[in-house]
């Protein structure tokens, strides 16, 4: 696999290659190959939705994503919460964007930096 399919020469892999090198390089690979996969389940969603029976359309997630996980798929990811905005942050952006033209680009002149 790693001669193969990564174009790493056998004469590196013999003689040179790092033990540490080895999974970074099929880590590679396997990125490489992560939109075919994800392609392939997608195609394989639309054409049970277009051509299976209605057993299976009814049984059938409504996302492809939730038809077939993949190993690197993990549902625990937590998005960080970003802060609210302050009111000071509000009226400093209602004022820059006071008498801004927002069809020409022309307008207000004031930054943020420089009030």
């Amino acid at each position: 696999m790693i001669v193969g399919e990564s174009g790493v020469s056998p004469e590196y892999f013999l003689y040179k290659m790092r033990w540490w090198e080895v999974d970074r390089i099929i880590a590679g690979v396997r990125r490489r190959y992560r939109s075919i996969y994800e392609t392939s389940r997608h195609l394989e969603w639309v054409l049970i939705q277009m051509f299976g029976d209605k057993k299976e359309k009814h049984k059938l997630p409504a996302t492809p994503m939730a038809f077939y996980k993949f190993p690197w798929e993990k549902d625990d990811v937590v998005l960080e919460k970003l802060p609210e905005e302050t009111e000071e942050e509000r009226k400093l952006m209602q004022e820059l964007s006071n008498g801004y033209n927002w069809q020409s680009g022309k307008g207000n002149q004031k930054t943020a930096i420089g009030r």
